[in-house]
C-alpha cells in the first residue's frame, strides 16, 4: 500500500484511473458536443440510477463515492452561503457499476424554484426554463 490516498497506507491507484477515464471522457464528449458541463447518470446492477453530482476514489479497495443529485432538488443541503450539497453520498464497488450515461442535455439540473444547480453544486438565480 502506497498511502496515495487521504489516509495513510490505502492505495487508490486504481480507482483514481477508474476516475480519471471517466473524467477524460466526460471531457472528451463535451468538446465533440460544444457542451459546457454534460450530466452523468449511473446505474447500478440493482437497476437504481442516479444523476451523480461528483464522484471520488474514496475510500478505495475497489469502492468509490457517488454524490448523487436528490429528485427533490429541496432536499439540498446549504453548506455555506451560495454553496448547496447532496444530502447523501453512496460508497459503491466499482464492480456494481453497470452503466455510466453520459448526457449533453441535462448540464445543468433546474429546480421548481427557478434556481438552477451547476454541475459543481453551486447555485445561481436563473429565469426558469419552459
Amino acid at each position: 500500500m502506497t498511502g496515495t490516498g487521504g489516509d495513510v497506507g490505502i492505495d487508490l491507484s486504481g480507482e483514481r484511473g477508474f476516475i480519471q477515464a471517466i473524467s477524460d471522457r466526460v471531457r472528451s464528449f463535451a468538446a465533440l458536443r460544444d457542451t459546457e458541463i454534460p450530466a452523468l447518470r449511473v446505474t447500478l446492477g440493482g437497476g437504481e440510477n442516479f444523476l451523480v453530482a461528483a464522484m471520488t476514489p474514496e475510500p478505495g479497495g475497489g469502492m468509490i463515492t457517488l454524490d448523487p443529485i436528490p429528485e427533490d432538488l429541496t432536499e439540498l443541503v446549504q453548506s455555506a452561503p451560495g454553496r448547496w450539497v447532496t444530502p447523501t453520498v453512496l460508497i459503491v464497488r466499482i464492480s456494481d457499476i453497470r452503466v455510466i450515461e453520459i448526457l449533453a442535455d441535462l448540464a445543468v439540473v433546474e429546480s421548481a424554484y427557478g434556481e438552477i444547480i451547476n454541475r459543481d453544486m453551486s447555485m445561481t438565480l436563473a429565469p426558469r426554463k419552459h
